[in-house]
């Protein structure tokens, strides 16, 4: 009653994030696959594409993809074609995706290929987060009173011709993974395009920043 303005804005947010829990924008987490290559069998699998996403608090939306040949670990057949050329995980393989979600590359790139004895043709991660915003996480100093959105991506594989790093927020110092490629993406409110441009270039050497559009 005392400030009718706010009061309706307070309203339109619990109705906004009501909305939201009933209607996710990003699944917490969902897994598939696609053929890229059929095996000698009618039902086996010669080439597959594993796709997991995955929504993490403090880390915002994450997409592993990994491209593999021969997938079977322990005689157990990680993927199988179903009716229609539907392809259908074996549930422990996307377990294991989703615990390796966030953990080092390298680390991951191991497990599937040392572990697990996969040939791995690609293994790439990328994610949309985090969101800084005044008043919200500490950033570089350029960034105080802007709003930034982060895109990021990684890569590890036969695909990646020439390493390199990318990546303004890892830092200068950080080494490209093996065989791999580590870049970053920011969207910048209008104001602050310049600062950030900078300090990109000044930390490795270039600056993929675009306009953050309202």
């Amino acid at each position: 009653r005392a400030d009718p303005e706010l009061a309706a804005r307070l309203d339109g947010r619990r109705a906004l994030l009501a909305h939201l829990g009933d209607h996710p924008l990003l699944p917490a987490l969902a897994a598939g696959a696609q053929l890229v290559r059929r095996g000698p069998g009618r039902r086996t699998v010669g080439r597959v594409r594993v796709l997991l996403d995955r929504s993490l608090p403090g880390v915002g939306w994450v997409r592993v993809r990994v491209d593999v040949d021969a997938p079977t670990v322990g005689g157990r057949v990680v993927a199988a074609v179903g009716p229609g050329g539907t392809v259908r995980l074996q549930p422990g393989f996307s377990d294991l995706l989703a615990r390796h979600a966030v953990s080092p590359l390298p680390g991951l790139y191991g497990i599937l290929t040392e572990v697990a004895g996969l040939r791995v043709h690609r293994l790439s991660r990328g994610g949309i987060g985090p969101f800084w915003f005044p008043g919200g996480p500490l950033g570089p100093p350029w960034s105080a009173g802007a709003l930034v959105l982060h895109l990021w991506t990684e890569v590890m594989g036969a695909e990646v011709r020439t390493p390199a790093h990318h990546d303004p927020l890892v830092g200068a110092v950080a080494e490209p993974p093996p065989d791999g490629y580590r870049g970053r993406r920011l969207a910048v409110s209008a104001p602050h395009l310049s600062a950030a441009r900078q300090w990109c270039e000044a930390q490795v050497g270039v600056a993929d920043v675009v306009p953050l559009v309202p």
